[in-house]
């Protein structure tokens, strides 16, 4: 109680000493301009009206937020006051060195203007810069393409168009993100028609539904990239291509999905030296390819792999799920976790004799497991050393998937954990029929928990 006591004195001194003062007015006018960056950029001007004194402070922003909707209440803001609110912000700021400067836009707007903002931006040293638009919009590359500051790029459209030369250098680029972007090369007739993007800090890239257009082959230089995500939803013409190689020796996350006839060269990935952490694959099957080819197109992207990786993750086409195939699949001799999502049961052993090394298995969804698949011949080498902990997820309680869990349960010889989730809706009587059964399975020695 003596100490309260002391404390509340001390704090009351304090506030008395303080009483009346406006502390943070008198804090410097770039202090304070940082500290209003972290507004909205209309909300920061707003503070022109607290006084005199603060009539002037919200040109010291050196981050820059302009929407032409209200950030809260989603309203749209009348296109002429939008235009003529960042045209003044622009004309009136007394920075010099701009941070960042992040743009979206619910509407349709003459390029012209969003090409000036860049301009006058990209003048003062922009870091960051993001552009949203939720329409077609076409901006010009080169201005963004000459400014060797930036760190991170974010261009998210609709439908963009973006225009550049046979070889694009940005040297400080760590963060990239391109969704929505049709990628024009501006190349002479008789020139190489061969585009290379060289960033060679990039850490992380993002291509989502990005295209390229007059050229033969898309090369990405990323010697110290990490995290790389290339997403494909949208078929395209045969005029347009993607990525045909990336090259990142350091590359530690990949993702992949969509249209695998999108790749013309199935040699996506110069990996010779890479350890890859996770790997997420989910092909997408195409009416204008053959089951066969998707699945091959599967197989050539996983041999990119080089044997070297820890997590692998793939959703297969349920279009295929019935299909029977004997899938090439390569070695993973280092790969301790696989998902599978979408798979029979003959896909699922293929995989599995595939993978020596395996201790996790997670089934997203089991499709078939036919009885004759029952017999110790088919038992991979991984049930009798590795196999830890098997998860099932979306189970229905149908008879092929109560076949695999006992089928896993009798043969892992080392395993030590399964878990069983319920496909959602499932009625609880029938998840209780479902929990009877598999604990009426023979288990192993090593077995010790079941989880529901």
């Amino acid at each position: 109680e003596p100490q309260t006591s002391m404390h509340s004195i001390r704090g009351t001194s304090r506030e008395s000493n303080y009483e009346g003062q406006d502390i943070f007015s008198d804090l410097p006018d770039v202090i304070i301009g940082r500290i209003l960056s972290i507004l909205p950029t209309k909300e920061a001007v707003r503070t022109s009206i607290l006084s005199k004194r603060w009539r002037n402070l919200w040109k010291f922003v050196t981050k820059l937020h302009f929407q032409d909707i209200e950030p809260y209440r989603r309203n749209k803001i009348d296109k002429f006051h939008f235009l003529d609110f960042v045209y003044g912000v622009l004309f009136h700021l007394n920075n010099t060195r701009i941070q960042s400067f992040s743009l979206y836009l619910s509407e349709k707007y003459d390029p012209n203007h969003v090409n000036r903002w860049l301009a006058n931006i990209l003048n003062r040293g922009v870091t960051e810069l993001s552009i949203n638009s939720e329409k077609d919009l076409s901006i010009s590359s080169y201005s963004i393409l000459e400014s060797q500051p930036l760190e991170k790029l974010v261009l998210k459209m609709k439908l963009g168009f973006f225009t550049v030369p046979t070889f694009v250098y940005l040297s400080s680029l760590i963060f990239l993100k391109l969704s929505g972007i049709i990628v024009i090369c501006n190349t002479p007739s008789n020139d190489s028609k061969n585009l290379t993007l060289n960033f060679p800090v990039l850490r992380e890239c993002e291509i989502v539904n990005c295209s390229w257009l007059n050229v033969e082959g898309v090369t990405l230089e990323v010697p110290l990239l990490e995290v790389l995500s290339i997403k494909h939803t949208r078929s395209l013409s045969p005029d347009f291509h993607s990525i045909t190689k990336v090259c990142a020796p350091h590359l530690r996350e990949l993702s992949y999905t969509g249209h695998g006839h999108l790749l013309r060269d199935p040699t996506l990935l110069d990996l010779s030296a890479t350890h890859i952490s996770s790997a997420y694959i989910y092909p997408w099957h195409s009416k204008r390819e053959t089951e066969e080819k998707t699945v091959l197109f599967v197989c050539e992207l996983l041999k990119q792999l080089n044997n070297n990786v820890d997590c692998l993750k793939i959703r297969w086409p349920k279009d295929l799920v019935l299909a029977h195939y004997d899938l090439p699949v390569p070695t993973f001799g280092m790969l301790s976790c696989l998902e599978l999502g979408n798979v029979n049961g003959e896909i699922l052993l293929i995989f599995l004799r595939n993978t020596p090394c395996l201790k996790t298995l997670i089934l997203q969804e089991l499709w078939q497991f036919d009885e004759e698949l029952l017999n110790p011949e088919n038992v991979p080498s991984c049930f009798t050393s590795n196999l830890e902990e098997v998860k099932f997820r979306k189970i229905k309680g149908v008879q092929h998937e109560l076949r695999f869990a006992k089928f896993v349960m009798e043969y892992a010889q080392v395993l030590k954990r399964a878990s069983f989730s319920p496909k959602r809706n499932m009625h609880g009587w029938i998840f209780e029929k479902v929990k009877k059964k598999i604990l009426s399975f023979k288990r192993s020695d090593s077995f010790s928990l079941i989880e529901f």
